[in-house]
């Protein structure tokens, strides 16, 4: 990088600089002899950014604000332009993804992350529209992806093909002004570029370089100086232009069984479907929990009775020596009434309790009052009880947020109980109301299915 000429009286503005590209490029630009201003939401990042540059005798400031807001873009204008003299580069680096139709990216979600990555560049361009110096360059960073793409990215390709468009299109309203272009970078390894990341380590493997032409993954300092050259007199019969920095990736054309590669179209769609599968579940324990909280309560009251009778005549349950129930919350179905009855029968009572990483021990209960509150305000055994192997329970009751007839659960979310059906041998029965027995849940393969479902209606048992 010493090949670029000083960048001393040149004043510069980098979006998203407190950390990964932004923060290798204001460093680098100090270096040459910029004033450096930062914008970011990392304040903590865009301070520490700030005092390296300070402490090796640099010229740099830090605004910490969110770029898809309008009064946040004025004021940024306004500090920059603050009695000092013009603009020479903008680079307008800031974006992130927030997923995409397969992971439930939502309306806002969408259009947050083209604020961020599309209308904020064209923003501060149009702010600082009279301020660019003699010879000012913008350099939008874009992405290989705008490309080329992987499933569920739309929030994030959308708006890396919006700047790379939005750039040619700046490149001609701007002529006279400043050059504008963009650099596509493909797979950086920005780990240590961030605050607290000194001395990171990346670990790869002899494919995760050998796929790259150059036989190595990308560096920040690969694309700052693609950036470097771009702001420099060197490029100045360039503008309109991306520059593609990926390490010749989106060149290296793909087929199955050549070169080590293989492609299984069943793999590929099972984990599509999956990830379709968790979008929609997502959707639905929404939908369902907001109907559970206009329930009526004295209906609920009603309701519960009759589950409660039915649980309590199954011959699996009368049956049954040790029997697992779970203490409803919330919305449930209320089991108090099952619990009391299993003490009283005489059987074995054991309880869930929930622990990290989804992961449910059966915890033995002699009485109710060894309950208190545990994980998400749920009632949960007192520490230091037994626990019994699920593999010696015979009986067990299973919360969820909806069933279907065939016994396909839609849980909250946490995996415990498709954990715990998996090791038990005991008959399962869900229970829950009946405007919750639905006619499909989407599923994923660790899903487990209980053998029967109870609601308040006995032809559904």
């Amino acid at each position: 990088m010493t090949d670029y000429k000083p960048m001393k009286g040149k004043r510069a503005l980098i979006t998203g600089g407190a950390g990964g590209i932004g923060r290798a490029t204001a460093l680098e630009f100090a270096r040459l002899g910029a004033e450096v201003w930062i914008v970011d939401i990392d304040r903590k990042g865009g301070e520490a950014v700030v005092s390296k540059i300070t402490a090796r005798g640099g010229d740099a400031h830090f605004i910490c604000g969110d770029i898809t807001e309008e009064a946040v873009l004025k004021d940024i204008h306004k500090q920059v332009t603050a009695g000092r003299s013009g603009l020479d580069y903008l680079i307008n680096n800031a974006c992130r993804s927030r997923g995409g139709i397969l992971s439930d990216c939502s309306f806002d979600d969408f259009n947050y992350v083209l604020r961020l990555g599309v209308t904020a560049p064209y923003m501060l361009c149009k702010l600082f529209l009279r301020d660019f110096n003699r010879g000012a360059a913008i350099v939008n960073i874009s992405s290989s992806r705008h490309l080329m793409s992987q499933e569920d990215t739309e929030s994030y390709t959308a708006a890396k093909g919006g700047i790379a468009a939005l750039t040619h299109a700046l490149s001609v309203s701007l002529r006279g002004i400043a050059r504008v272009n963009s650099v596509s970078p493909g797979w950086i390894e920005t780990g240590g570029w961030h605050e607290g990341e000194e001395g990171f380590a990346p670990a790869y493997d002899t494919g995760d370089r050998g796929q790259h032409p150059v036989e190595r993954v990308g560096v920040p300092e690969d694309i700052v100086g693609a950036i470097l050259f771009l702001c420099s007199p060197s490029s100045s019969f360039i503008t309109g232009q991306d520059i593609v920095v990926d390490g010749g990736m989106t060149r290296q054309m793909i087929y199955h069984n050549d070169l080590g590669w293989t492609y299984d179209p069943l793999e590929g769609r099972k984990a599509r479907d999956e990830k379709l599968s968790r979008s929609q579940k997502k959707i639905l324990r929404k939908a369902i929990r907001k109907q559970r909280r206009a329930l009526d309560p004295e209906q609920r009251k009603v309701w519960d009775g009759s589950i409660e009778q039915q649980v309590l005549a199954r011959e699996e349950y009368r049956k049954a020596d040790t029997v697992f129930c779970f203490v409803s919350y919330g919305g449930e179905p209320e089991t108090r009434g099952i619990l009391q009855d299993i003490l009283r029968q005489g059987k074995r009572l054991c309880v869930p309790r929930c622990m990290e990483d989804g992961i449910m021990e059966a915890v033995v209960l002699e009485s109710l009052d060894q309950l208190e509150s545990g994980m998400y305000g749920i009632l949960e055994p007192k520490a230091g009880l037994p626990t019994v192997p699920f593999e010696e329970i015979d009986f067990a009751v299973v919360p969820a947020l909806a069933f279907t007839k065939d016994g396909t659960r839609l849980g909250q979310g946490g995996g415990y109980y498709d954990r715990f059906m998996e090791q038990t041998s005991a008959f399962t029965c869900g229970i829950c109301y009946r405007q919750f027995v639905i006619e499909h849940i989407p599923t994923e393969h660790f899903d487990q299915k209980v053998q029967a479902v109870v609601c308040e209606i006995a032809d559904n048992a």
